[in-house]
């Protein structure tokens, strides 16, 4: 993994990483740009109710069956015992509906995305362009939040029917109307969990040495929730487990939702990735993918994916890191250990040891405070 320093204005710096980064690719690459990952969010809005046109905004309606469509209607799905309608004001317009037959809730669908979001989604669109002509194939991605969302809006978004306008205008200015990649964290968290950790939790003692062998890793559960240890990072600073799920329940951690987003990367094919994050979006994004896209190499093997990341924190004084990850740096380092059996015991030592003195540190913190 190579971190770059960098110097200057952030938007000078980032501009700088990306062409140097394409710099360096192959004219035969497959290569897949992603940035602008929004969330989409829902709120509940109160009865009576008169809809309002707001940027990035729909609203999602639950009707009984035999209640008349509401004006500017862009969906309608029929289920058992009711009916489910997304309605989108025209600009600058209402639509009331008080006393509106057979409606029962109302709710908010809101796609707006942040300033920053914004801006890594330009640099991402504006890349692809520049490379059209430079690759064998480029496209533009984009990772949705959809977690928690009714099913009818997941398949609304999955059509690509939610996308900001502003993302809108600016494929059309890049001429890439049409021809933008989605990934949706609800299938890539159901897909590392199939890929991953359903097929560890199958594996018996002969299979996970023979994994271990081959690949250098191992997945187990440690504290009620899974880990994956690897050759590749048990030196790191931070705990030298990657946690697959959070709970006994078996909950996605945010690593293993982004190890399904690559995973499906590289079984489209992509050579490349470039991946623009922001950490006034998520403070701990860095970590995510990097974890993420570990477990995907673990788990791709063979497959030449070379992956980069760029991650802006205006508050460091670094504030534009690159991190390059190749899935065959990950997998084909020398076996470090006798065994995955040995390999889990000193990644569970180590993860006992930092985390007693990451107590102890934080008792001290604790002690100097009341001292103050």
């Amino acid at each position: 993994m190579l971190t770059y320093k960098s110097s200057g204005s952030i938007d000078s710096q980032i501009e700088a990483k990306i062409r140097q980064w394409e710099e360096q690719l192959d004219p035969k690459d497959h290569v897949m740009i992603e940035g602008g990952h929004f969330t989409v969010n829902v709120h509940e809005i109160w009865l009576p109710v008169v809809l309002i046109s707001k940027p990035d905004t729909v609203y999602l309606l639950d009707l009984e069956i035999e209640a008349p469509q509401p004006p500017n209607q862009i969906f309608y799905a029929r289920e058992k015992n009711r009916c489910l309608s997304i309605v989108r004001p025209s600009q600058n317009e209402t639509v009331d509906l008080r006393g509106w037959p057979g409606l029962t809730r109302v709710r908010e669908i809101k796609f707006h995305p942040s300033k920053t979001e914004k801006e890594s989604f330009r640099l991402a669109v504006e890349a692809v362009q520049r490379l059209k002509t430079r690759v064998e194939k480029v496209v533009a991605a984009l990772f949705i939040g959809d977690i928690g969302l009714p099913t009818v809006v997941k398949d609304f978004v999955r059509e690509g029917a939610l996308i900001p306008e502003s993302y809108r205008r600016e494929l059309e200015h890049c001429s890439l109307a049409g021809e933008l990649f989605l990934f949706l964290e609800s299938v890539c968290r159901n897909r590392g969990k199939e890929r991953v950790l359903d097929r560890a939790k199958r594996e018996d003692e002969n299979q996970k040495e023979e994994i271990y062998r081959q690949y250098g890793y191992t997945i187990f559960p440690y504290r009620n929730i899974y880990s994956l240890a690897g050759d590749f990072f048990i030196d790191r600073e931070r705990f030298p487990l990657i946690p697959l799920t959070k709970n006994e329940q078996n909950t996605p951690t945010c690593a293993l939702i982004l190890a399904g987003k690559y995973i499906k990367m590289a079984r489209e094919g992509v050579t490349e990735v470039l991946a623009i994050y922001d950490k006034r979006d998520d403070a701990e994004i860095r970590i995510k993918n990097w974890e993420g896209l570990t477990i995907a190499a673990y788990n791709l093997g063979d497959h030449p994916m070379n992956c980069t990341l760029i991650t802006v924190d205006d508050l460091s004084r670094e504030p534009v890191l690159v991190d390059r990850l190749s899935v065959r740096e990950v997998t084909h380092g020398e076996r470090r250990f006798m065994s995955s059996q040995h390999l889990m015991s000193i990644a569970q030592q180590r993860t006992h040891s930092a985390a007693a003195e990451q107590c102890s540190q934080d008792t001290c913190s604790v002690q100097r405070h009341r001292q103050i």
